[in-house]
């Protein structure tokens, strides 16, 4: 809601985990509303099949192979945008994993926690910490939408059934965005922040 009614500026926005679901969706959505897109994820495929499904020209989208995990990937990501269309409105750190999301958690190994905990949590702190600097910089409006998930607000899925690898992750995305929007409030107003329960 209100994508449309932005000025008449043509902006840009990121969006992780664009392949699917949310993340499909909102970059189609925003593509229709006129932005400039990159979408990231870790397959090609399904990137280049959102931006067909758009409609959109050519130039309007970018699909970009990102594991938001390695943050040498998402710096390139950012690289990338900037040398495209030289400004960055919007970021939504939408990518996430359900790694070690059911069954006991004496069950889940390490690699399981390490994973699901790499691209749910230190996937946005990777976002954050490679497109903030320049929205910081260009003084004007921004915005960073980071999704969580019910999960980030009840540690099952029912009373029957342990979440707590992936609950963990979600939760900690919550308190991260959190802390972020009080930290941007003292020092940037204008780059607002939500999470996405």
């Amino acid at each position: 809601e209100g994508v449309e009614n932005m000025a008449t500026q043509v902006k840009v926005a990121i969006v992780t985990g664009a392949g699917t679901g949310i993340g499909k969706a909102t970059a189609v959505t925003l593509l229709k509303a006129g932005y400039r897109v990159a979408l990231a994820g870790r397959r090609p495929e399904p990137l280049a099949a959102a931006i067909a499904e758009s409609g959109v020209p050519a130039d309007q989208a970018l699909a970009v192979s990102t594991d938001v995990a390695n943050p040498d990937s998402v710096n390139a990501l950012f690289d990338k945008v900037k040398a495209t269309w030289g400004r960055l409105d919007v970021i939504f750190n939408n990518a996430g994993v359900g790694a070690g999301a059911e069954g006991k958690m004496c069950e889940h190994t390490l690699n399981d926690w390490g994973w699901g905990l790499n691209v749910n949590l230190w996937g946005m702190i990777h976002g954050v910490k490679a497109f903030v600097p320049a929205m910081l910089e260009g003084g004007e409006p921004g915005h960073i939408v980071n999704t969580s998930s019910v999960n980030g607000f009840w540690a099952s899925i029912g009373m029957n059934q342990s979440h707590t690898a992936y609950s963990s992750a979600k939760f900690a995305v919550k308190g991260f965005t959190e802390a972020l929007i009080n930290d941007l409030r003292l020092h940037a107003p204008h780059v607002k922040c939500s999470v996405v329960m």
